[in-house]
């Protein structure tokens, strides 16, 4: 979802074994498309990596 909560894209699992990390920026290549998550600052690093797998494996 965009910060609107309008829905953008549902992305596949498998896509997230693709993601990088750019600074504040969750970068995740799609279907010809670049999908980029900003971070909060107060945003855990274990905890993002923690979702990250989490939602690969569901």
């Amino acid at each position: 979802m965009d910060r609107g909560g309008n829905m953008v894209s549902k992305i596949p699992s498998n896509a997230l074994s693709q993601v990088k990390f750019k600074g504040r920026k969750i970068i995740i290549p799609y279907n010809g498309k670049r999908y980029v998550i900003v971070r909060c600052k107060n945003d855990n690093e274990k905890d993002v990596q923690e979702m990250l797998q989490f939602y690969h494996l569901v």
